[in-house]
């Protein structure tokens, strides 16, 4: 049962544990862990986030992308609602609800219905192409997450349901930068990248996208040693 896999502790600190499953009457249900803190939706109420927070927590996120694909297991519905940050800042990712196993060439929509949210899919999920979906469509949709992130804007939302699909499939959405002037170039590259049409002009994996991210990140600077104390200890002698 790849379900329970993909939700069990010891996949990944950051998925949400399953911690149990029953039935209410012909209904199925899971019992979930409880997460502490707020989605990035309810952080965005806020406006966009700086920039280097945003690439923290899209890198974050990418990891525990990357630990569901190398257990075979496709999310399909990463989005703002779907991650949360704990009061500590850990991210968690909720809702695998809809997440299939990659060898699974089911159908992704169902007699019509869309199975996902339309402005953070894929092209080719909204196409209906099971055999072009693989991790390559969970990077698309992190990277319309962490567009959002940067910019306080979803890249494709659009005014009704097919505006929006219709964007997914056509629109190249303008540089972060365009909004946001503070986002690097690099990280413009970075996000646009993630978001191709085309699986193959993606990066290849969500780690590789998380090393992207991280890359842009700002150094970490090292304390200044060169400042004597001898100035402040003088100050406070001459006011004893």
């Amino acid at each position: 049962d790849w379900s329970s896999d993909v939700c069990s502790s010891d996949l990944h600190p950051g998925v949400v544990q399953v911690l149990a499953s029953d039935l209410a009457g012909d209904r199925p249900f899971l019992v979930l862990e409880l997460v502490r803190g707020r989605t990035l939706r309810q952080c965005l109420q806020d406006g966009p986030l700086p920039w280097t927070e945003a690439l923290q927590i899209g890198a974050a996120t990418a990891d525990v992308l990357a630990a569901a694909h190398a257990h075979g297991v496709l999310h399909r519905d990463i989005k703002p609602d779907n991650v949360m940050r704990e009061p500590d800042g850990a991210v968690r990712v909720l809702d695998f609800g809809i997440a299939r196993a990659v060898q699974d060439d089911a159908p992704i929509t169902r007699t019509g219905e869309i199975v996902g949210t339309p402005e953070y899919m894929a092209p080719e999920q909204l196409l209906d192409r099971p055999e072009a979906v693989d991790a390559r469509t969970d990077v698309h949709a992190l990277g319309a997450l962490v567009y959002e992130l940067l910019t306080g804007h979803s890249p494709f939302r659009g005014a009704n349901l097919f505006q929006s699909l219709k964007l997914v499939e056509a629109l190249v959405p303008p540089k972060p930068s365009q909004r946001q002037p503070a986002v690097p170039a690099i990280v413009d590259a970075a996000v646009q990248r993630a978001l191709e049409k085309q699986p193959g002009d993606r990066f290849a994996s969500a780690a590789a996208f998380a090393e992207a991210l991280r890359a842009a990140l700002p150094a970490p600077q090292p304390p200044d040693r060169s400042a004597s104390p001898w100035p402040l200890l003088l100050a406070a002698l001459l006011l004893l």
